[in-house]
């Protein structure tokens, strides 16, 4: 039946109409499939809004009806997150009979957790109290603020070349331009960092920040060392642009020695550091971290109380609890001796595979989560993503300008000698015709969901060279 606005009866003659096409009442449709009338509706912002490539991948993945190895995020192996701890907290927390957890929570974060984040890096060399933190949704979050604070439209950012996915869809949600700069096994190259800062200054328009993940990178897995971070340091104080320490991976070292925080090293003016408990404790709690001077976090404090209004107070409670228990430095250790397990289990693989072969490289990462596999140029890796899904397998391809490149997870669970069956195989079967076999062999049976395997090939090559990953 349908309502006629100009008539205050209902219309028989439609309603056999509406019954034959199973149309609910009052014109509504079973699904919301569409959009706004018109892309008009949205705000340039809107009309350009850029999400993540690696998001998309897992949607994707979520879909199979089987299980796929994922080499191709910063995600931790499940198996390795703290369940019972964290079931027996929130337990005690529940049945504590106090409700304040229940109720709105400060936007800055919990007092408590900011308390404990400030005494830890206060004996990492930064001299900073509670005023100094603010406790974010998630890493990103941080990364996506600061974006909002310092960028006006068309400000050049750089960046490391490749990069973290949200990173670069924070810029762009921001109307920022990418200025990718390339990692070296040693970390960005400075000289190329100064040679574009001068080039935007002599256009008029100076670098705002450059972003680093200048500890295991993502996703390359490279540190970058001491001597850099000095160089670093001193063009940002000559050129006055904000260095944003994305620093997620830092505690899961599993040899080497420690480089000291970027903002250890300055004085709060030019440096902005963001992490996360998301690679330590749990992803799905959504509790990260802004360190900064007190105007920075001001800053982020007034502008929160207009986007969420503050950090989930359960999960903030929870990931307090978990620090103050002593459950944090163990469950650290713990994760740093298995991925250094998978770590030299995929590395003594790739020697098997490819220690004489020098037309392959990779690196051997100090902690994290990342090998970074590089080819040679006339390897087209994104050709290789469905005959890697056919054996089970999905990584993220990539391409530069010189190079192509792999993209290897460490964190899956299945990279460990105790979970595969075989070693894992690849073998440049013919690079003159730019087709790499990878082969794998895990206790996963071979992919049948073709259809799948060919979406999941779609999406992964839309990013240009730097903003593949």
């Amino acid at each position: 039946m349908i309502i006629d606005p100009g008539n205050t009866g209902p219309s028989e003659a439609s309603d056999s109409n509406d019954a034959a096409s199973g149309v609910p009442p009052f014109g509504l449709h079973s699904h919301l499939t569409g959009d706004l009338f018109s892309p008009q509706a949205y705000s340039t912002v809107g009309r350009d809004v850029k999400g993540s490539g690696i998001d998309k991948i897992f949607s994707l993945l979520d879909r199979l009806d089987r299980d796929i190895v994922p080499l191709v995020a910063g995600s931790p192996d499940p198996h390795l997150l703290p369940l019972e701890t964290l079931g027996k907290l929130s337990a005690e927390m529940y049945e504590s009979g106090d409700p304040s957890f229940l109720n709105y929570g400060v936007v800055d974060g919990e007092y408590a957790l900011r308390t404990f984040l400030a005494a830890k890096f206060r004996d990492e060399g930064v001299p900073v109290d509670e005023d100094n933190v603010t406790i974010t949704t998630g890493g990103v979050q941080g990364i996506d603020l600061m974006c909002r604070f310092l960028l006006d439209p068309g400000d050049p950012v750089v960046v490391e070349a490749p990069s973290y996915s949200n990173t670069l869809a924070c810029i762009l949600n921001h109307r920022g331009e990418i200025v990718p700069v390339e990692m070296e096994y040693d970390g960005i190259n400075i000289e190329d960092v100064e040679r574009q800062v001068k080039l935007f200054a002599g256009r008029g328009r100076p670098v705002k920040m450059i972003i680093v993940n200048p500890t295991f990178q993502n996703p390359t897995g490279i540190t970058l060392p001491l001597e850099r971070r000095k160089q670093l340091l001193d063009l940002a104080h000559r050129h006055n642009f904000v260095i944003l320490e994305d620093d997620p991976y830092r505690d899961l070292r599993f040899s080497g020695a420690p480089e000291p925080l970027l903002l250890a090293l300055d004085d709060g003016s030019h440096v902005v550091h963001t992490s996360t408990f998301a690679k330590t404790i749990s992803p799905g709690i959504r509790v990260g971290y802004v360190i900064a001077a007190k105007g920075v976090i001001d800053r982020i404090i007034m502008a929160r109380s207009t986007i969420d209004n503050g950090t989930n107070v359960p999960a903030q409670r929870l990931v307090y609890a978990f620090c103050r228990g002593g459950y944090l430095g163990p469950q650290v250790e713990r994760l740093a001796r298995a991925y250094r397990t998978k770590k030299e289990a995929m590395v003594s693989q790739l020697e098997a595979s490819f220690g004489h072969d020098d037309r392959v490289k990779w690196t051997n990462p100090e902690g994290g989560f990342f090998i970074w596999l590089t080819l040679e140029p006339e390897v087209v890796t994104e050709d290789l993503l469905g005959y890697a899904m056919a054996e089970g397998v999905a990584f993220v391809p990539g391409s530069a300008s010189e190079r192509s490149l792999i993209f290897l997870a460490l964190s899956t669970q299945h990279i460990t000698s105790a979970c595969l069956f075989r070693p894992i195989s690849l073998a440049i079967l013919d690079l003159s015709t730019t087709w790499l076999a990878m082969r794998t062999f895990f206790r996963t049976p071979p992919l049948t969901n073709a259809s799948a395997s060919s979406t999941l090939a779609q999406v992964i090559p839309t990013a240009p060279a730097a903003n593949c990953l």
